[in-house]
C-alpha cells in the first residue's frame, strides 16, 4: 500500500501496509462512505489508465445518485452507473482526499456480501497523488493468522486473529459462503461493514468485513447470522463477528471490468 510522503517519517515500515509485525495497521487507506466502510484495491493486472476499485459490501450500495436499491436474495446489481462520496483517510483518520465513484460494477448479498464501485480516478492517476492502495491478496487467507479490521466509518481499527472459516452464513434470507469467523477480540458494529480485513504480514487484504450477532431477534435473521455447515446443522454464535473472503475476486474483474463468465469466477451470476 503506497503512503502520503508525509506520513512516512510518522508511520515506520508503513509503506507496506503495516506498521510493524507486533503493531495494528495503520488507518491509513480506510474509505469513509456515508452509511459504512470502504477500501481502493489493486488487483494483479490493475494497469495504470484503469479506473481504480473501491471495495465494500454489498448491503452497503443503497446510496448515491441516482441510488441502487439494496440487492435482495438471488439478485445482484451489475454495471449501475451512480455517483457517491468516498473520503480516504490518513492515519489519524483525517480526509486525505475525496473521490466520486461513477459505476458500481457489481453488488449483491448472494453467495458473499460485496460492493465493487469504480471511481472516478485512474490507479495512474492516484498514485501520482499518492493516494493509499491496498493489494487484494490472491491466496486464500490462513487460519490463526493475525488480522486488523480498518473501519473508515468510525475511523477505527479493530485487531484479532482468524478463528476459522464457516461452510455458509445465513442471515435474513441471505447465504454467504465460505465466511471467515473472527476470534472475539474483533468486536466490530454497525458502521465497521465493508472495512478491508488487512492481513498484519502482508499487508493485503484478505476479507470484507460483513455482518455480525448482535442477539437482537431470531437467530437467523438480519443481524443474527446463523452457521450452517456441510449437513445442514445450525450453530448460533452470539457475540461473533464475520467477514466474506475477497481472494476471488481476481478471477471475475479483468481491466476494471466484471467477468461473471470467466473461468474461476465464483461470484452470483444471476443470468445462470
Amino acid at each position: 500500500m503506497k503512503l502520503l510522503a508525509p506520513l512516512v517519517a510518522a508511520l515506520l515500515f508503513a509503506g507496506t501496509g503495516i506498521a510493524h509485525a507486533d503493531a495494528p495497521t495503520p488507518l491509513t487507506g480506510a474509505v469513509k462512505l456515508s452509511n459504512c466502510s470502504g477500501s481502493i484495491i489493486r488487483l494483479t493486472d490493475s494497469e495504470d489508465e484503469s479506473p481504480a476499485l473501491l471495495l465494500t459490501n454489498g448491503h452497503c450500495v443503497a446510496a448515491g445518485n441516482p441510488a441502487p436499491t439494496k440487492p435482495a436474495p438471488n439478485v445482484a446489481v451489475i454495471n449501475f452507473p451512480t455517483v457517491r462520496d468516498a473520503s480516504v483517510l490518513d492515519a489519524a483518520g483525517n480526509e486525505i482526499i475525496k473521490l466520486q465513484t461513477t459505476k458500481l460494477i457489481y453488488g449483491t448479498r448472494t453467495g458473499t456480501d460485496i460492493g465493487i464501485y469504480q471511481l472516478n480516478r485512474t490507479y495512474g492517476q492516484l498514485d501520482d497523488l499518492n493516494v493509499p492502495i491496498f493489494d487484494l491478496a490472491e491466496d486464500r487467507p490462513e487460519q490463526g493468522a493475525t488480522i486488523d479490521v480498518l473501519s473508515g466509518y468510525w475511523k477505527s481499527v479493530y485487531s484479532c486473529k482468524i478463528d476459522g472459516f464457516v461452510y455458509a452464513i445465513h442471515e435474513g434470507g441471505t447465504v454467504k459462503n465460505d465466511a471467515v469467523r473472527y476470534t472475539p477480540e474483533c468486536k466490530t458494529i454497525h458502521g465497521t461493514s465493508g472495512s478491508p480485513v488487512v492481513d498484519r504480514e502482508s499487508g493485503e487484504i484478505v476479507a470484507i468485513n460483513s455482518t455480525g450477532y448482535d442477539d437482537s431477534g431470531e437467530p437467523c435473521s438480519l443481524n443474527n447470522p446463523c452457521e450452517v455447515d456441510e449437513n445442514g446443522t445450525v450453530t448460533i454464535r452470539k457475540n461473533t463477528n464475520y467477514a466474506m473472503q475477497t481472494y476471488w475476486i481476481h478471477d471475475c474483474v479483468a481491466d476494471s471490468e466484471l467477468v461473471l463468465d470467466a473461468p474461476g469466477c465464483k461470484l452470483f451470476n444471476p443470468n445462470k
